[in-house]
């Protein structure tokens, strides 16, 4: 009997054992690492990912990774976490051999901390409506250094500095701050190229956009990582141009020809040009067709544009009158080319005594006659109209038989009246035109019945004898 009973009960323990060891082996194992840069600088982010890799599909994890809250902070990666502690807790519909997790943590602290992963739970993927089996899982832990950041870097110097036009000197050297370059009067602006010694300094530029004549100031900042701020100066010195010195005199007073284009704007229909002033080239202006040469005549504080006489070297204020779109300079007059009748006034406009002319019927209704330059280059004698500032091409009014009904009109109307007589003058050449034609078509046809008739009579006189043989006979 007792022999039957230790037969039994090795039995139960033999069934046991490989009961216990085919559900290990069913139920499979997972291995799980913990990866992480081995220091972080404090300050800064580090990513730490937590790789599952099974023997079996995984189905299903929840997971507790530990932290030093002291020394980091928890960032992103996981539904949530703090505290010390990120629970990473889930299950899928289907099965996986591997699974990884990023983490990130901000390093906020000096010292030597330690990622873990005790007991973690994972099961595997069950199927055919069996039940999910806990896998065999070790414990995984990581350990990463976190230091202080390294000292700032002072060095705030220059590898190489380089301007475009122009060279530098003296040759460059980092530890020579100040240097000079000379450039052509056409130079208007220059490129600097600085390069810093250490690349976590950087670069700054102050300098203007266009270079002016003379001396120009070029500063270059180099900002070391520390903060520390050194300064290269570049003298860039604008050579003048080779019309500029040259002086004209007008009543008793000292100009300067203005040389530089760049600082000038020209009145519209104005193009900038060249041209001579006592031997020397000078700056000037040039109207369509350079039938106007303007000049920016210089005296202290005083400035303006001047019409140009190139022929006798003279100037004369500039003075443009019109409207907007339809401007017209005013110029003195030839005086062999003055329309018969008329006389020389004066008139003062815009602060200027303009050289005007003027019958004895137009002086009553404010009407001048003056020598201008239209907008399109086109140079005559015009009527102006001081009340309206408007304009008129002359037209020789001494031909119309009653100049008074100018009274008091606009310059529009002057132009309707001009339209209205061209085309009055235009109707009558179209009548005497169609009288003309009229009087040879009454001639053609007059001709041509006389020559008519006279091939008649002769016919006549041809038949008779005729006609009276055939009788007698």
């Amino acid at each position: 009997m007792k022999k039957l009973k230790s037969v039994a009960v090795l039995l139960f323990c033999c069934v046991l054992f490989v009961s216990l060891h085919f559900s290990a082996d069913a139920a499979g194992t997972c291995t799980i690492s913990i990866n992480a840069p081995n220091s972080v600088t404090t300050g800064y982010q580090v990513t730490v990912t937590i790789n599952l890799s099974g023997s079996e599909k995984i189905g299903g994890w929840d997971i507790a990774l530990q932290y030093d809250a002291a020394l980091l902070d928890y960032v992103s990666g996981a539904d949530g976490g703090g505290g010390g502690a990120v629970i990473l807790k889930d299950s899928i519909d289907y099965g996986v051999s591997s699974k990884s997790f990023s983490l990130v943590f901000k390093a906020k602290k000096i010292g030597k901390a330690t990622f873990s992963i005790n007991n973690p739970n994972i099961s595997d993927f069950a199927s055919d409506g069996q039940m999910p089996s806990r896998m065999n899982a070790g414990n995984a832990s990581k350990s990463i250094n976190i230091v202080a950041p390294p000292a700032a870097s002072t060095v705030n110097t220059l590898s190489s500095l380089l301007v475009s036009p122009g060279e530098l000197s003296p040759e460059f050297q980092s530890g020579i701050l100040e240097y000079s370059a000379t450039v052509p009067y056409e130079v208007t602006s220059v490129a600097v190229s600085a390069t810093p010694s250490d690349s976590k300094a950087t670069v700054t530029l102050e300098q203007a956009e266009l270079l002016q004549v003379g001396e120009n100031q070029i500063l270059v900042h180099v900002t070391a990582q520390s903060g520390a701020v050194r300064t290269y100066t570049i003298h860039i010195t604008r050579e003048k141009s080779a019309y500029a010195g040259v002086t004209a005199e007008m009543n008793g007073q000292e100009y300067e020809f203005a040389y530089d284009p760049a600082e000038l704007t020209p009145p519209p229909g104005f193009t900038a040009s060249f041209s001579t002033y006592q031997g020397k080239e000078i700056l000037a202006f040039v109207s369509e067709g350079e039938g106007v040469c303007l000049v920016y005549l210089i005296s202290g504080e005083n400035a303006s544009w001047y019409v140009y006489n190139r022929e006798n070297e003279s100037f004369l204020t500039f003075v443009q009158l019109g409207q907007p779109q339809d401007n017209y300079v005013i110029l003195p007059a030839p005086v062999e080319e003055l329309p018969q009748g008329f006389t020389g006034a004066s008139l003062s406009l815009e602060e200027e005594e303009l050289t005007v002319y003027q019958t004895e019927k137009l002086k009553k209704m404010n009407i001048y006659l003056v020598y201008a330059m239209r907008q399109d280059g086109k140079i005559g004698f015009y009527y102006f109209n001081a009340e309206t500032y408007s304009f008129l091409p002359y037209f020789a009014a001494a031909n119309r038989e009653d100049l008074e009904v100018m009274e008091g009109m606009t310059t529009l109307d002057l132009v309707r009246e001009k339209e209205f007589a061209e085309a009055n003058a235009t109707h009558w050449e179209i009548i005497a035109i169609a009288l003309l034609i009229g009087i040879v078509l009454l001639v053609v046809a007059l001709i041509l019945v006389c020559v008519f008739k006279g091939k008649r009579i002769s016919k006549s006189a041809d038949a008779a004898p005729a006609e009276e043989d055939a009788w007698l006979r």
